[in-house]
C-alpha cells in the first residue's frame, strides 16, 4: 500500500506533481532531502536529466519503491519508459514507470545549469533531432497538468485500494466520470 510521495525537483515541475498527488488523495508528499523512514511503499517522482530519473538510487536505497513517474521536457516515445528504466538501472519489473511532461523556464536555471543549457543548446542547433526540445528551451514551456499525472493516479488508486478513505472524492469522481468503473 502506498504510504508516501517522495519526490526530487529542481525547478518545481516534480514536486507540482507530488502536491497535486498528495492533496488530492491525501498522501503525504515529501522531498527526498526531507522524507524520513516509511513502513509502507512509496511513491517516487524524479527529474529527468542525462536520460536518467534523479534521486531514484537514493530513494531506492532508503524506501520501498513501488511506482515511479519520470518528469521531463520530452514527448514521449513508445520507448521512454524503457530507455529511463535501463538508463537508470531499476532492474525489478515490478517497479511501475510513468512519465509526464513538466516545465522549463531558463529564468529559474542556476548558474551552473545555464552554463550546462548554453553548451547543450549550441550542440543542439541545427539538428532536426533535437529541434522541438531547442525550442522548448528557448521559449519555455509548462506542460504541468493534472491529465498528464493521471496513469499514475489511477495505477496508485487500484494499488491501493479504491474505497480507501484517505483519497479525497475529487480523483474518485473525476475516475467514475471518466471511466465508470468505480
Amino acid at each position: 500500500m502506498i504510504k508516501s510521495i517522495i519526490y526530487w525537483s529542481n525547478y518545481g515541475s516534480t514536486r507540482r506533481y507530488a502536491e497535486l498527488l498528495s492533496k488530492d488523495m491525501g498522501i503525504p508528499a515529501l522531498p527526498l532531502h526531507n522524507a524520513g523512514a516509511s513502513d509502507g511503499e512509496a511513491f517516487y517522482l524524479g527529474c529527468v536529466m542525462d536520460g536518467r530519473i534523479k534521486g531514484y538510487a537514493c530513494a531506492a536505497a532508503r524506501f520501498r519503491i513501488a511506482g515511479v513517474c519520470a518528469v521531463g521536457l520530452e514527448e514521449k516515445r513508445a520507448d521512454t519508459v524503457l530507455e529511463l528504466r535501463r538508463n537508470t538501472g531499476i532492474v525489478d519489473s515490478r517497479i511501475r514507470i510513468f512519465y509526464a511532461r513538466g516545465a522549463f523556464d531558463k529564468d529559474k536555471l542556476s548558474p551552473v545549469h545555464r552554463l550546462m543549457l548554453r553548451g547543450a543548446m549550441e550542440s543542439m542547433e541545427g539538428s532536426a533531432k533535437y529541434a522541438a526540445i531547442l525550442e522548448l528551451m528557448q521559449k519555455g514551456c509548462d506542460f504541468v497538468s493534472e491529465e498528464n499525472i493521471r496513469p499514475a493516479a489511477e495505477w496508485i488508486i487500484r494499488r491501493t485500494g479504491k474505497n480507501n478513505a484517505v483519497f479525497s472524492r475529487t480523483w474518485q469522481g473525476r475516475l467514475c466520470r471518466q471511466y465508470r468503473r468505480y
